[in-house]
């Protein structure tokens, strides 16, 4: 259930990011012009913010403009947390974690 909560908590943040998209109704579309597939590299790009309390994802968002720390690449989207103290994602913290996350997610399909 904790990694749940985490993983929609950091959805919410990645939807905040996406700011007047939102207003209008989110719509998933391929990148364009499409990355080069040679530029890539496997992973998504993170980083953490870590205050002591955040309640809104407004603040989330002002924390993300002043105190990011870079994190190893999220690779793959298996990372559980089911136990009192494990860290979030592959952050340095179990707990008051903000985690902004940037890359592409490739589909081989729509559906």
């Amino acid at each position: 259930m904790r990694a749940v909560q985490r993983i929609l908590s950091a959805l919410a943040v990645i939807c905040v990011c996406a700011g007047a998209a939102l207003a209008q109704g989110l719509r998933l579309t391929p990148a364009d012009p499409q990355p080069d597939p040679a530029a890539l590299r496997a992973g998504l790009k993170v980083a953490y913010a870590y205050p002591p309390d955040v309640r809104q994802l407004a603040e989330a968002e002002k924390w993300n403009a002043y105190y990011r720390k870079p994190g190893p690449p999220l690779v793959g989207f298996d990372y559980p947390d089911t136990n009192p103290g494990e860290q979030v994602l592959t952050s340095d913290a179990a707990t008051h974690v903000i985690a902004y996350i940037d890359g592409f997610v490739r589909f081989d399909r729509a559906g």
